[in-house]
């Protein structure tokens, strides 16, 4: 039988009553004893941390019903992979519980990390005591460091809220114009980017579509690479064109091809002498560069990032997370604006490695003086999550689809 370990965390709701925490313990003992679930559960007064080994379908049944126990808030997953033993015997599911003031001086003292804590019945002058002594062996896994880091606070929530959309007040903007003066040539798709602590659709982002609403992909299709990118430039002077005749006072974002770029690297004048004659200020242009796509010559990219910020427009790096030239990207380039790829947000509110990803992702960015936007935002939860973390600027179906050849409304 394979055995498996599932670690989550999640926060005590209102529904929890500390005084039957001893009570609770022995529920969760005697219902893991009896379906061959082993492990530790760590409390510190406002957030669980759980370690569970048994049967993969035991355990997703367990997460399953902690994911509905009203005693429990934002479970998040950490950990699910199989293990080649048990690391804990059937005895071992204790309630570890610490007080803040008391952490320090909790790991200074404590050898093993695996030592558990459980708290007395002395009312709110209960004592944390050392008991159950527990060695936890070099070479487990990942499951000792994640406790670690659970006792060093490193997975508590922030501002969290965990609210439904039904007790979110929301703001109508809009940034539009009803009809276009002309035809153009190349047809757009016009999503919002917005900034949630002002209130304000921040950028828009020009995706090319076709006049029936066809996909990038679609138009392309048959398209030899020379062709390709000669499209990828040609159209972007009928995005600035359209976004002129908004009359929005937003910036505009635009998608290039890094391959496009070095092919044309006169796009780059081109485009800020297009807007300037449209009165648009080259500074409202930001140029977008995916990820995925891996820069071969990184000296002639490095020469068009020059260009880009000489005609003075901005730099961002698109769908951030989801390729794998993304560390180098911003290690050389230093963008203005990056992107965080929908495959890292979607779901983040309840999935602890994606939530760990991005918490890094604010910190180099903050340091760096770099804007960070969230792509993919669909459900409220991943969003809230988001804003708490510091994440300001948001994008996704959650506040509007793209609106072809017009700026859609957006509740923010």
């Amino acid at each position: 039988m394979q055995l498996y370990q599932l670690i989550y965390k999640s926060d005590a709701s209102a529904a929890l009553d500390i005084k039957l925490l001893n009570q609770f313990k022995r529920q969760i003992q005697e219902s893991n004893y009896r379906k061959e679930v082993t492990g530790l559960l760590l409390f510190d007064g406002v957030h669980f941390l759980q370690v569970l080994e048994g049967r993969k379908t035991q355990l997703k049944r367990l997460y399953d019903a902690i994911c509905n126990d009203p005693r429990h808030a934002n479970v998040t997953l950490l950990l699910m992979e199989p293990i080649p033993a048990r690391e804990f015997d059937q005895t071992s599911m204790q309630i570890v519980i610490r007080k803040a003031e008391d952490l320090t001086r909790i790991i200074d003292e404590v050898e093993t990390l695996g030592e558990l804590l459980r708290v007395g019945d002395g009312g709110e002058t209960s004592s944390v005591i050392l008991s159950n002594y527990y060695h936890m062996k070099e070479g487990l896994g990942r499951s000792p460091n994640i406790v670690k880091s659970f006792l060093e606070g490193g997975w508590e929530t922030t501002n969290y809220s965990g609210m439904t959309q039904d007790e979110k007040q929301w703001i109508q903007l809009s940034c539009s114009k009803s009809e276009l003066s002309q035809e153009y040539p190349y047809w757009f798709a016009f999503q919002p980017i917005v900034d949630t602590e002002k209130g304000v659709i921040s950028a828009v982002e020009a995706l090319l579509r076709g006049k029936e609403g066809q996909s990038p992909d679609e138009l392309l299709n048959g398209l030899s690479e020379t062709q390709m990118h000669k499209l990828d430039v040609e159209s972007k002077r009928s995005a600035i064109a359209i976004f002129a005749e908004f009359g929005c006072d937003t910036t505009l974002s635009i998608n290039l091809l890094p391959k496009s770029l070095i092919s044309y690297p006169e796009i780059v004048g081109e485009l800020r002498r297009l807007a300037e004659s449209l009165s648009i200020e080259p500074s409202r242009i930001t140029i977008e560069v995916t990820e995925q796509e891996a820069i071969e010559n990184y000296d002639s990219f490095i020469d068009v990032v020059n260009q880009i910020r000489a005609n003075g427009m901005r730099l961002a790096i698109d769908d951030f997370g989801a390729g794998y030239a993304g560390m180098s990207l911003l290690a050389d380039f230093q963008p203005h604006k990056l992107k965080i790829d929908k495959k890292i947000v979607d779901g983040i509110a309840s999935d602890g490695p994606r939530q760990a990803i991005v918490c890094a992702i604010m910190q180099f960015s903050f340091r760096l003086g770099i804007e960070v936007v969230a792509e993919g935002i669909e459900t409220l939860q991943d969003l809230e999550w988001l804003k708490s973390v510091g994440v300001k600027h948001f994008q996704g179906y959650f506040f509007a689809k793209p609106g072809l050849m017009h700026i859609p409304q957006v509740n923010i």
